[in-house]
């Protein structure tokens, strides 16, 4: 589940 949430937060921290 670690990769799904930081792939989610990568796109949600990625404004551009």
């Amino acid at each position: 589940m670690a990769f799904y949430f930081g792939a989610l937060m990568a796109i949600y921290f990625t404004p551009y």
